[in-house]
C-alpha cells in the first residue's frame, strides 16, 4: 500500500474511533514500514487511568492460540501426539466425551463433545452464568464439572463445532502431561521463549498496573465491569492478557521458530479444517483466511463479556494488526474495515 493511501486509511481508523468512542488500542504495520498506532479511551473509568500503547488486554479466546501451541510443544518433543485418545490421558469421569476423542480432534474443533460456553446458544456474554460460580473456576480441573454437563454435538471427526469445552479439556490434557499448571506452563514455554514479558494469566482480584479492566454497558446507560461475568483467572479457552507490543513479539517468535520448530509451526499454520465461507479455514488452534490474490492471512481473535481482542498476521502481503478493546462498542466495525481495505477479505 502506498504511503498515500495508507495515510487516507488511519485517518479512516481514526475516525472511525473517535466516532463510535472506541475504548482500546489499534496498531497496525503495513509493508514497506507503515505504522498507526493509537490508544483511546480509559483503562480504569472510576479513577480516568487512560488506556496506552502499553496496557494489557484481555485476550478471550485468543488464548486458545496459546493453549494449542503449548499442545504443539509437548508433541514436538514427542510427550504427547495428535492421535493420543484424550481418555488415556486425563483421569476423571466425562461421560460425554467418546473414547475416541483425539488431541487432533480438541486441536481443529471436531470432537463433537458439547460445550459449557455454547457460543450457537449464548447470545448475551455480560449476564451468561455456569452451575459454577466464576470466582471457583482457577484451576483446570475446576472446569471437570461443567465439562460432564452438556450432550455431545455430533460423533468424533465429522465436522466442525467450535467448542470451549474442548480447549478446557485439550489444556488438562497440557497440564498432565507437562505435570506443572496449564498457566504456568504457557507462560513458560510460550511467552517467554516469545519474550512476551507483559502477557500472563492475571487473577481479576489481583490485578497488575497498567491492566484495563473490562466494561460491560448496561441499560440505563451505566456501565459496570466483567469481574463476576468471567472466571477468576484465565484457562485453556480463554482469559490471559496481553498487549499489542507482546502479540507483535508473539507473531514474530513463531516465524522465527522460537516457540516451536519450523515443522510444528507449519503445521499449526497450516489449514486442517474448511469452513463453510469460501477461502476461510481453521488450522491447528488458529483461523486461517485467503485473499483474492491468493495470500494466506492467520488471525487469532475472542470476545467476551468485556473484551475483544484481533491479532492478525498476514505474511504474504507484509500485514499485521492487532485490535483491543474493553468496553462497547467491540470494535469490531474497524476489524472489518482492516479487512476488507487493507486485505480485501472478509474472513468473519
Amino acid at each position: 500500500m502506498k504511503a498515500e493511501s495508507a495515510e487516507r486509511l488511519f485517518a479512516e481508523i481514526d475516525g472511525a474511533a473517535d466516532e463510535s468512542r472506541f475504548s482500546g488500542v489499534i496498531s497496525v504495520r503495513l509493508a514497506p514500514g507503515s505504522l498507526f498506532e493509537r490508544a483511546y479511551g480509559f483503562a480504569d473509568r472510576a479513577n480516568r487511568i487512560a488506556n496506552t500503547m502499553g496496557t494489557r488486554f484481555g485476550t478471550a479466546s485468543v488464548t486458545k492460540g496459546f493453549t494449542a501451541l503449548a499442545a504443539c510443544a509437548l508433541i514436538e518433543s514427542g510427550r504427547l501426539a495428535l492421535e493420543t485418545a484424550v481418555a488415556d490421558v486425563v483421569d476423571a469421569e466425562l461421560p460425554h466425551v467418546a473414547p475416541e476423542v483425539t488431541v487432533e480432534h480438541l486441536l481443529t474443533h471436531t470432537s463433537g463433545i458439547g460445550d459449557y460456553y455454547d457460543e450457537e446458544v449464548v447470545t448475551d456474554f455480560a449476564d451468561f452464568q455456569v452451575s459454577i460460580p466464576w470466582s471457583r473456576l482457577e484451576r483446570v480441573r475446576d472446569y471437570l464439572p461443567l465439562l460432564a454437563e452438556p450432550a455431545p454435538r455430533s460423533a468424533p471427526g465429522e465436522r466442525f463445532s467450535y467448542s470451549n469445552s474442548g480447549f478446557v479439556l485439550l489444556g488438562l490434557v497440557v497440564e498432565t502431561v507437562a505435570s506443572v499448571p496449564y498457566q504456568q506452563f504457557v507462560e513458560t514455554r510460550i511467552f517467554e521463549p516469545a519474550g512476551m514479558s507483559e502477557s500472563g494469566f492475571f487473577r481479576f482480584d489481583r490485578l497488575p498496573g497498567s491492566t484495563a479492566l473490562g466494561y460491560i454497558g448496561e441499560e440505563e446507560g451505566g456501565w459496570r465491569t466483567n469481574v463476576y461475568s468471567l472466571p477468576v483467572i484465565g484457562g485453556p479457552d480463554g482469559g490471559a492478557f496481553s498487549t499489542a507490543a507482546d502479540m507483535e513479539r508473539f507473531w514474530s517468535a513463531l516465524h522465527g521458530d522460537r516457540i516451536v520448530g519450523a515443522e510444528w509451526r507449519e503445521r499449526f499454520l497450516r489449514p486442517q479444517v474448511s469452513l463453510p465461507k469460501p477461502g476461510s479455514f481453521y488450522g491447528l488452534g488458529v483461523w486461517i483466511a485467503d485473499d483474492a490474490a491468493g495470500r494466506r492471512h492467520h488471525y487469532l481473535e475472542g470476545a467476551d463479556a468485556g473484551v475483544t481482542f484481533t491479532s492478525l498476521h498476514g505474511g504474504d502481503a507484509g500485514v499485521e494488526y492487532t485490535l483491543a478493546c474493553n468496553a462497547p462498542p467491540s470494535g469490531r466495525e474497524i476489524a472489518a474495515l482492516l479487512d476488507r481495505e487493507v486485505l480485501g477479505i472478509d474472513p468473519r
